[in-house]
């Protein structure tokens, strides 16, 4: 069994350049951002898919590090206006909300947090092109 050298095998501590798809980076946004909803999907999927494929700003194939790319993710994510709309509860106005594995909340009083959105993203995105690249 391969032991895990914590330091070096962590995603976001990898140094390397990558070639990045913008297609790959909407891919994993989708995936998370169904994840992370409190329903079985974001209200306005496809048009904030479409919103943050506008503000994506790097060309289709971009060779970059992971910091660049959670900037370039991040920034998208701040522009796109129905995006950011998947960060307010239908219903309370609240920025934090607890749960655990024996209680949770109400669809209704969840939201999808766009740091953890936007970081989540960038590190699935980071793993598949490593694992595209040979890196295990």
């Amino acid at each position: 069994m391969n032991k895990i050298k914590l330091r070096t095998d962590l995603v976001w501590q990898d140094k390397k350049s990558r070639v990045v798809s913008k297609n790959m980076v909407i891919g994993h946004l989708a995936m998370w951002a169904v994840r992370q909803s409190p329903y079985g999907y974001p209200k306005n999927l496809d048009k904030g898919l479409k919103e943050f494929s506008k503000y994506y700003t790097p060309p289709a194939y971009q060779r970059m590090n992971i910091k660049q790319l959670q900037n370039f993710i991040a920034s998208a994510i701040l522009k796109s206006p129905t995006v950011n709309s998947w960060n307010n509860p239908k219903k309370g106005k609240h920025t934090m909300v607890c749960v655990s594995r024996y209680w949770g909340i109400k669809p209704d009083y969840d939201f999808i947090d766009l740091t953890a959105l936007g970081k989540n993203t960038g590190h699935s995105v980071w793993l598949e092109s490593m694992y595209d690249d040979g890196d295990k």
